[in-house]
């Protein structure tokens, strides 16, 4: 089956289910947006408290890609593609990097979280190792997602083989990280003093208040990325996964 057909038969097929294809588009895009707003609030407040704090510029100067690419190809597939089926279903490179944007957000707010694990765990440097380790190795999965999609992006087994590992390990790193934080000021807490049992319940709170958002769509990225593999539900999982990263790292930052 060469280029034409499988674009004819993909359009064929998806055209039947307008609603699950193109409604994930639109509500992804007015969630990114909406993101973005909680976003830049949060930055506002970052270089309000700590105006010569810039080390975390690269991974804004990435949301800020991923929002122009997000707004190209909303645009591309319900305004100027409005219709045209064919148009619609066709991957091109807009498409097909979405993947490793989305994974440069999210290791970009995971080096973050496991570098404060790190410097609570007494500079383990075996836990550091580990944890740079699989964040790498999803970093890595995720181009090679990016690369089967260019390829032969509706070959869903071919694809299936490196994003299922990839976004198991972003829910796998999540946990992790979250479970040594709080074991570590669980342990710390004395009963002695109640102002530092106080703050460690703060971190606690923190913690859990950032780590989860990301987890959770991550985790619904995923499941409808396998179960629903005939629409475009999981785009929309898929759209908030790398915002609520980075928004989670601000809100850690901020806190």
């Amino acid at each position: 089956m060469d280029d034409d057909q499988k674009w004819q038969y993909a359009a064929a097929l998806y055209s039947k289910d307008p609603q699950g294809v193109l409604g994930p588009w639109l509500l992804g895009a007015l969630g990114d947006a909406f993101f973005i707003g909680l976003l830049w609030t949060q930055v506002s407040t970052y270089y309000h408290l700590f105006p010569n704090d810039s080390k975390w510029t690269k991974s804004l100067v990435v949301v800020v890609l991923k929002f122009s690419q997000t707004c190209y190809i909303t645009w591309e597939k319900l305004v100027s593609g409005f219709g045209d089926w064919i148009n619609i279903v066709q991957v091109n490179w807009d498409s097909y990097t979405i993947p490793f944007m989305n994974q440069a957000l999210c290791f970009c707010a995971q080096l973050f979280f496991t570098w404060r694990c790190f410097t609570l765990t007494g500079r383990n440097k075996y836990l550091l190792f580990s944890l740079l380790s699989s964040i790498f190795v999803a970093f890595v999965l995720s181009i090679l997602v990016s690369i089967r999609y260019a390829v032969d992006p509706y070959n869903n087994p071919q694809i299936q083989r490196y994003s299922f590992p990839q976004m198991s390990l972003n829910v796998l790193n999540d946990l992790v990280i979250s479970v040594i934080v709080t074991i570590k000021l669980t342990r710390s807490r004395s009963g002695f003093n109640s102002a530092t049992d106080s703050a460690l319940k703060r971190l606690l709170a923190i913690t859990w208040g950032a780590g989860i958002p990301p987890t959770i769509f991550a985790t619904l990225d995923m499941i409808t990325f396998f179960a629903m593999p005939l629409n475009t539900t999981h785009v929309l999982f898929n759209f908030f996964t790398g915002r609520t990263y980075v928004f989670s790292m601000m809100y850690a930052l901020n806190s």
